[in-house]
Formats: C-alpha cells, sequence, structure tokens
C-alpha cells in the first residue's frame, strides 16, 4: 500500500481517497473507478427517547354510550424533530362483571390546542359501528381478567409537546374496571394489574 493514512491524499491502487473526514462521517465507495470519500453516516430508525405512564390503581366506568376518560392515563412527549414518528404502545388489563362491549380510543393534543381522535389508531366507523382503536373485556365472568393491548404509529409534524390520552366507552352501565377483573372482588385468586402508555420516538 503505497501513501499514509492520514495524509491529505492516500493512493491505493488505482484508487485516490480524498481528506478526511470530519467526526460522524464513514468511508463509502462512490462507485467503480471513482474516488472513496467520506460522507454523513446513513441516519434514520434510531428510537430518540421513551416516556411511559404507568398507572397502578382501578379505573371504574359505569357510564353507557359515551366516550369517558379513563384517569390518569395520559403520555407526554416532546419530539426532538417535526419528522420523527412516535410509537404509542398501549398495555392495559380488565374485565366487566357482566357482558359488556368496551372500547378504546387514542386522543391527541398538540401544544393545549384540544383533543381530537388519532385516526391512524382507529377503525372506519360504519352505520352503528364506532371507530375504535381496540377493545375486549366481554367475557361476562367477573373472576376474569383479560389483557389488551394496541400499537399505532403516529406522525405529529411538530416539536411542540404531544399528549395522548385513553377513552374508553360501553354499551351498557354494567361495570368496566381497568386494572382489575370485573368483580375486582377481595380473595386470593383475585389480582389487581399496571396499565402502560408507552412512547417512543423514532426519528426520521
Amino acid at each position: 500500500m503505497s501513501g499514509i493514512v492520514g495524509s491529505y491524499f492516500n493512493t491505493r491502487g488505482s484508487g485516490v481517497v480524498a481528506k478526511l473526514g470530519t467526526d460522524g462521517q464513514v468511508f463509502t465507495s462512490s462507485g467503480a473507478g471513482v474516488s472513496q470519500d467520506f460522507e454523513a453516516a446513513a441516519g434514520g430508525g434510531k428510537i430518540n427517547q421513551v416516556v411511559q405512564t404507568l398507572k397502578q390503581d382501578v379505573f371504574t366506568n359505569t357510564t353507557e354510550d359515551a366516550w369517558v376518560d379513563i384517569t390518569d392515563m395520559s403520555c407526554a412527549i416532546t419530539p426532538s424533530a417535526s419528522d420523527s414518528k412516535i410509537i404509542i404502545q398501549l398495555s392495559l388489563y380488565g374485565g366487566v362483571n357482566t357482558p359488556v362491549t368496551p372500547s378504546v380510543q387514542i386522543l391527541r393534543d398538540i401544544d393545549g390546542g384540544g383533543y381530537s381522535n388519532l385516526a391512524t389508531s382507529s377503525g372506519t366507523a360504519a352505520s352503528n359501528r364506532k371507530a375504535a382503536t381496540c377493545g375486549t373485556f366481554n367475557s361476562g365472568d367477573g373472576n376474569q381478567c383479560q389483557s389488551l393491548s394496541s400499537t399505532t404509529i403516529d406522525e405529529p409534524s411538530t416539536t411542540d409537546e404531544v399528549t395522548y390520552k385513553l377513552q374508553l366507552w360501553q354499551d351498557n352501565t354494567s361495570t368496566t374496571n381497568i386494572g382489575a377483573s370485573g368483580g375486582d372482588s377481595d380473595a386470593a385468586h383475585q389480582n389487581r394489574y399496571p396499565n402502560t402508555i408507552t412512547l417512543l420516538e423514532v426519528l426520521a
């Protein structure tokens, strides 16, 4: 090998290495017969930050045919770039004491501008069918606790604070619990469960 690594030019065979790059660049080939060079490393896909809300108490709902905020189930993140994507991961546990059909939706607020249904997380409304993110807990066995999870990718296109919250809807006035079984009886076979919203910022 002729030339000295670190010199302004370094010759090896017929190629010429351009001057050394700067911090964060990588040594690349520009193609056959073309001088090698230093270029910026490929970006994108990096997890820049992770935030989470953990709810450990029980939320109980008996409201019929209305979207109700699930208390303390919101989470905020401030993207570092306007082209970042936000991955929203939900992990909920709950149950009902009689047959009920609960649904969950995600709402988004940007810098206090007001909440709106996050369209990318919702199904398609049709006739009497509501648009929801996910739903379960319909066994009607008050001793059972079932899991509910969802992963959604949002593109808020902002560097302002973005807050996501959860709402619950059910079709009758029976009890729906988030964080416990429907009956939530004080017994050794009954448990309490954590519920989380996790937000991950993915750089473009």
